[in-house]
């Protein structure tokens, strides 16, 4: 090989690129950084939109931006979109959150308005009259675990525990259950044993729990 054939070979040999061949079944991207590796749809905007929007009596709007937003926040903690708009994102999952919360505030309180209103009527809007065979559920009953539950014989009722109370609620008692509902809420106690009178004094057993009945202004015991 002579002198000119060598530098040759050297030239040509600082031109040469090698190339890898993407292999099949795998996606080309220009970075790794997912904010500039792809475009990307931006919900930010729409997010926030439908969040003010809620604020407004439109509590459905809430709850997608809430759940919208919670989405494409996950996404960010994982990596798979940009961090640029995590602001406009929290802004609108909370304004969600809070026209939601506004919305169903609003209908409790309607329909109970409603219900005084028209407690008289039974059905939907009002109660139902207790029957006559459970006239002896009427009254204010204390639980020996704290539970007081109040029974109307025009089939309105309340109810209190630790950890929930329903007021003006309709009284369901069916079978061997007694139950208060209000707009999806309830509580539901099974009847171990129905009100009777025991060493003078009405009582009644739900859920395993001695209640007492109260009467004439004070707690017969």
């Amino acid at each position: 090989m002579t002198i000119d054939d060598l530098q040759r070979s050297n030239s040509d040999s600082k031109h040469q690129v090698s190339f890898n061949p993407i292999e099949p079944g795998r996606e080309f991207t220009r970075s790794s950084d997912p904010a500039k590796g792809y475009k990307y749809h931006d919900r930010s905007g729409l997010i926030l939109f439908l969040g003010i929007l809620s604020l407004f009596m439109c509590g459905p709007l809430g709850v997608a931006a809430w759940i919208m937003a919670g989405a494409d926040l996950r996404k960010i903690r994982r990596g798979s979109l940009p961090s640029d708009k995590v602001g406009i994102l929290k802004t609108g999952r909370v304004l969600g959150i809070i026209g939601t919360g506004i919305f169903f505030a609003v209908i409790v309180s309607g329909a109970a308005v409603l219900q005084k209103q028209f407690g008289e009527l039974p059905g939907f809007l009002g109660y139902t009259p207790l029957a006559a065979d459970q006239a002896a559920f009427a009254g204010e009953w204390f639980g020996k675990k704290g539970t007081v539950i109040r029974i109307y014989s025009e089939g309105k009722g309340d109810f209190r525990t630790a950890r929930a109370n329903i007021t003006g609620g309709r009284v369901n008692i069916k079978g061997e259950s007694l139950s208060i509902r209000m707009l999806g809420f309830s509580k539901t106690w099974h009847i171990d044993a129905g009100p009777h009178i025991e060493n003078g004094n009405w009582s009644m057993q739900l859920d395993g729990e001695t209640f007492v009945r109260k009467a004439e202004g004070h707690l017969i015991i």
